[in-house]
């Protein structure tokens, strides 16, 4: 039976922009390239979840507007059912997403009308919590919102993964512990448990071991990732590709993640993860790069 997994978050707009470099101070940057998708963090999740074969139900909010429309519009499409209101008087939220040549990006976000995405919204998914075997999560949305569905999710054994991105919450945030699997990459990860900045990668592992309580994975970028739990942590090798845009590869880590945790082992999802993320990375944009479950599962190493 297929994994059944609730993600709730942000819904834009996505204005990709190919640029030979980025921006140095008073520079003005002739763009290569022009592509306009729906996209946000949870989005992104939502629909690389549908993608990989989960059933997924989306919770959002959208501006009073043509680009609201469509991304919902697009959700359905995908397969997504979504649960939102449309915030009239408002304009739906946007991102410009800079990428240099290397593949790396630079992002910047207008949150529009997600910023009322709020704890009075649970009553449009609180059954849903229920019923799903995951919720998928992000700091897209308020604390409060997370903190109430976490506390349902808890109720009814429904596993919660969380995204902490961006990182807002540190180490001693009951957010952290009360989460089944967290899921930081690098950058978070040292900001949400104090990493010192002389501890190498490489340390990591032995460092967290320690003062973690539950599961948590730290994508590595092109050093893999990491699994750590108490008094256990294991390191993954990163897949060598060929890199085109690194948009979107974390969204696409965690859907993966979370669609394969309930038939198999966790490192085994983490795996699967891995292979998804270096697939999605090799075409640009985001909504066409991700891959479906098949092209994983068939992808070599």
């Amino acid at each position: 039976m297929d994994t059944k997994v609730l993600v709730i978050g942000l819904s834009g707009e996505s204005i990709f922009l190919k640029v030979d470099h980025f921006h140095r101070d008073g520079e003005t940057l002739k763009a290569d390239n022009l592509v306009i998708e729906p996209g946000g963090k949870g989005y992104n999740q939502a629909v690389a979840c549908s993608k990989l074969g989960a059933d997924v139900k989306y919770l959002t909010v959208v501006g009073d507007d043509e680009y609201g429309d469509y991304a919902i519009k697009y959700l359905e499409q995908m397969g997504v059912q979504v649960f939102f209101e449309k915030i009239k008087g408002t304009k739906t939220a946007c991102a410009t997403i800079l990428t240099d040549k290397l593949g790396s990006n630079q992002v910047t976000v207008f949150r529009g009308a997600s910023d009322y995405l709020c704890r009075s919204h649970i009553v449009l998914i609180e059954e849903a919590i229920r019923e799903v075997d995951f919720v998928l999560l992000q700091l897209e949305v308020s604390i409060d919102l997370l903190r109430e569905v976490i506390r349902i999710a808890k109720q009814c054994g429904t596993k919660v993964v969380l995204n902490p991105a961006p990182a807002l919450i540190k180490s001693d945030d009951e957010i952290i512990n009360e989460v089944d699997f967290l899921t930081p990459n690098e950058i978070e990860a040292k900001d949400i448990f104090n990493i010192p900045n002389d501890i190498k990668v490489s340390e990591y592992g032995d460092f967290l071991q320690k003062i973690v309580n539950n599961n948590v994975i730290i994508t590595l970028g092109e050093q893999g990732c990491l699994f750590v739990k108490p008094n256990y942590y294991r390191y993954f090798e990163s897949i060598k590709v060929d890199v085109v845009d690194t948009t979107g590869a974390g969204d696409v880590f965690n859907a993966a993640l979370t669609t394969m945790l309930k038939d198999h082992s966790i490192e085994e999802a983490i795996e699967f993860a891995v292979r998804a993320s270096a697939l999605s990375v090799c075409k640009p944009y985001v909504m066409n790069a991700i891959p479906t479950k098949k092209e994983v599962e068939e992808y070599k190493k």
